[in-house]
């Protein structure tokens, strides 16, 4: 389903799910990778990695194996190698390309493993949300890769970006709220948020409303993302 404010993506096959390589300042590639399946990574580029389902493992320069279980995460600069293994396991990872505002400030991922995620977050952020960086910006303009908590029973007042984000739900239901229209989302999607660009576009109403004007909904049931953010 894709909105002015959304795209959820629900296909769980290997490969490329998002393509963001065209965008104007934060160009990147997001693929669901499947036992080792669905990306050929390239030394030139950096990674943020979710393991969303199975055990997985990654060897990076002369360092031992690493194993990750579900719910662990990674970054790391394209020369790591994920391991063919008897191990079945899911992960969704997230390609910056080193072009445009990556090249500008010369990003490059630190070799960071993590998780698993925690229940809930460690910072309280109002309206029911809890949230942890896990691999914050080590400096001003670099990416990172944040882990979001919503209560159930919460209506999160509509918002906009200056950037677009990607989240993956990692546990629990809920719904992406927006002018545009309302989309279910649950454990195992991925959806996309885009960014304003102070631009607007008719709602369900018929009204102009910022694109990519947004929240969250939790009926009966909590929801945890794991949220890239490219800025």
């Amino acid at each position: 389903m894709d909105t002015h404010s959304f795209t959820l993506l629900t296909d769980t096959a290997p490969g490329l799910i998002v393509d963001n390589s065209d965008h104007y300042f934060y160009p990147t590639k997001t693929y669901r990778v499947v036992n080792g399946e669905g990306v050929t990574l390239r030394p030139e580029c950096n990674y943020f990695g979710f393991v969303s389902g199975g055990i997985a493992k990654i060897s990076f320069g002369q360092r031992p194996k690493y194993t990750l279980l579900a719910g662990m995460y990674f970054s790391s600069p394209g020369t790591f190698k994920m391991e063919n293994t008897t191990c079945n396991h899911t992960l969704v990872l997230i390609e910056v390309l080193p072009e445009k505002h990556y090249e500008t400030i010369g990003f490059s991922s630190f070799f960071t493993i993590g998780g698993p995620v925690e229940s809930k977050g460690r910072l309280s952020a109002g309206e029911g949300l809890t949230q942890t960086a896990l691999i914050p910006p080590l400096r001003s303009g670099d990416p990172s890769l944040v882990h979001q908590h919503y209560t159930s029973d919460i209506v999160e007042a509509h918002k906009v970006r200056p950037h677009y984000s990607l989240s993956i739900v990692t546990k629990g239901h809920g719904f992406c709220t927006s002018p545009f229209g309302n989309v279910r989302v649950e454990s195992g999607n991925v959806f996309l948020i885009k960014e304003s660009g102070y631009s607007y576009a008719p709602g369900v109403d018929g009204q102009p409303h910022p694109v990519g004007k947004h929240g969250i909904e939790t009926r009966n049931s909590s929801i945890d993302l794991i949220t890239f953010l490219p800025k």
